[in-house]
């Protein structure tokens, strides 16, 4: 009777620590916790000058890590010319409504419009792939552990208003429209002949420097000229909420023959949106001596 008294009480024991494993057992798919996944499509402005870029950038927003993502139905960008553009940027807290996300670009593009009036940039539609975290308890033992979830996503579509420009457009002017400035850079001013320098001629500022051309230099018959594409720039990137564009051609120059060559750099017209006026820089030229033998700058 002692024996089986005893093991009455290990059948007992054996059977409240297997009750107290049982509801210690993994979390159920059920209590994977809420969240919500959205993206926009979101542009530096909303109202623009005909021949104005916008920067348009995909933005997806989520409580946890993205696994992957891919698009199901492309964005539209009818009525611009279109240019997709790198993701400089990192993802970062932002609070939307009382919550928080991580805002990521996943795509961004820099569009220039060939019409005025309205014009829909449409978003399009995603497949995201989400790694969501949730509790497990085995035993004395807690973790998280993710848990693969897919969504999809669509950004809703978005109104930009083209302006014409206004009338009395000066000659030259080619569609600019931003702030610029441009400038040359000589590796020297005096050459041998014979030697070669290199001349860097840069447009730069506020905008989209792409229908302002840097291949316009006239160079005078005792100079060759040729263009070295591997160090040459064309870029537009967004800082705040302003597009900033550089544009930069290099040149390798040889002096073919003695004396001063004058290198013309032509006028450059663009519209300033902020004063609503067209503006010229005028045309100007620079210098570069050539000699036989040795030749030393005063």
């Amino acid at each position: 009777m002692k024996s089986l008294r005893i093991l009455v009480i290990i059948v007992l024991a054996f059977t409240a620590f297997a009750g107290h494993m049982e509801s210690h057992a993994a979390t159920p798919r059920a209590e994977v916790p809420e969240f919500k996944v959205f993206c926009r499509m979101e542009l530096s402005a909303n109202e623009i000058y005909d021949g104005e870029s916008v920067m348009a950038r995909l933005v997806l927003y989520t409580p946890f890590d993205i696994q992957s993502i891919n698009a199901t139905d492309e964005p539209q960008f009818k009525g611009f010319a279109c240019r997709p553009t790198a993701v400089e940027t990192s993802p970062s807290y932002t609070i939307v409504d009382g919550r928080q996300y991580f805002a990521g670009v996943i795509k961004q593009w820099i569009l220039t419009p060939e019409k005025t009036g309205k014009r829909t940039v449409k978003g399009g539609t995603y497949k995201a792939v989400v790694l969501v975290p949730y509790l497990v308890e085995r035993g004395f033992h807690s973790y998280y552990q993710n848990e693969a979830i897919e969504v999809t996503v669509t950004a809703e579509p978005v109104e930009v208003k083209v302006l014409k420009l206004p009338k009395g457009k000066p000659s030259g002017y080619k569609g600019a429209v931003g702030i610029f400035e441009n400038d040359v850079q000589l590796s020297s001013k005096v050459l041998t002949v014979g030697d070669e320098a290199t001349l860097s001629y840069m447009i730069n500022g506020l905008g989209n420097p792409g229908n302002l051309s840097t291949t316009d230099l006239v160079f005078p018959d005792g100079l060759t000229a040729e263009i070295i594409p591997e160090q040459s720039i064309d870029q537009v990137r967004l800082s705040g909420k302003s597009i900033v564009g550089t544009k930069c051609t290099v040149y390798k120059i040889k002096a073919r023959k003695a004396g001063r060559h004058k290198v013309t750099i032509p006028a450059i017209v663009y519209f300033d949106p902020d004063s609503h006026e067209y503006q010229t820089i005028p045309e100007r030229t620079i210098e570069i001596q050539a000699a036989y033998g040795e030749v030393y700058e005063m």
